[in-house]
């Protein structure tokens, strides 16, 4: 099931991965109200803190998947089907948990010492209130999902995050240099040369790629019901089919 949750303002911009201190230690450039969105260590704190999270939501499907492998109860309500799939569900995040481990380990070592291992493009939007905070891999076929369960490899993935501001939205776009495919170059190649008319278009495009990302209730209260539902209708089809769409989503979600 795919649907919009109304949460706080708090809970929107809180992170719960890190004991207070070491929030605020690895973090606190990027608090203050004067942050440069165009610097190369902004970028890489801000994308660490969704790949952390990420990691953190990996972490806890896989109990989950574990607790009702486990439980007696569900065991003698639901068939086997149900379990096999939980077993799948199980490997696929243990899969993309190493992944992200692997990254974990590149940032962490470029933001003790900058080789310039990333490459980011920020992006200076109008104002549109949503926030997004995530990252993606593009999947072009069934085969090359058969191939990542024998592979150790980590996929390439695109590192995003779009920052409201009082008067503008911050996008940043970016992936490590030596985890390039073209279809991600031609990806950042649009945003880097987007304008005003593309903007809208490509950031419906990118909120329908990942999952972590919000909007303002008002924003929400002035789409309707057509424009809503065929996100939803789209963005369930790509969860169902695992295959990425190539092309850009071909509606403006925001305006």
């Amino acid at each position: 099931m795919v649907d919009f949750q109304k949460v706080g303002i708090n809970k929107v911009t809180s992170y719960p991965l890190f004991c207070n201190f070491h929030d605020t230690t690895i973090f606190k450039e990027v608090e203050g109200v004067n942050i440069d969105f165009f610097d190369y260590r902004t970028q890489l704190l801000f994308s660490y803190r969704s790949l952390c999270a990420e990691l953190r939501k990996k972490e806890k499907n896989i109990d989950i998947a574990k607790s009702i492998l486990n439980s007696n109860t569900l065991k003698l309500e639901l068939d086997r089907s149900f379990f096999e799939n939980e077993e799948i569900n199980i490997k696929g995040n243990e899969i993309a948990f190493n992944d992200l481990s692997m990254y974990k380990d590149a940032f962490e070592a470029e933001l003790l010492a900058s080789n310039n291992l990333f490459y980011f493009k920020t992006i200076k939007l109008p104002k549109y209130k949503v926030c997004i905070s995530a990252l993606f891999s593009y999947v072009d076929s069934f085969q090359n999902i058969v191939k990542r369960y024998n592979d150790t490899e980590p996929l390439n993935s695109i590192f995003t995050n779009a920052i409201p501001q009082e008067d503008c939205l911050y996008v940043l776009v970016g992936y490590k240099k030596d985890k390039v495919d073209s279809w991600m170059l031609n990806y950042l190649k649009q945003w880097e040369e987007s304008n005003e008319d593309s903007f809208a278009r490509l950031l419906s495009d990118l909120a329908t790629r990942v999952e972590t990302w919000t909007m303002a209730e008002s924003l929400y209260s002035s789409l309707d019901y057509k424009t809503i539902k065929s996100f939803k209708d789209y963005f369930l089809g790509s969860i169902k089919s695992g295959i990425d769409n190539p092309d850009l989503y071909p509606y403006r979600f925001f305006e």
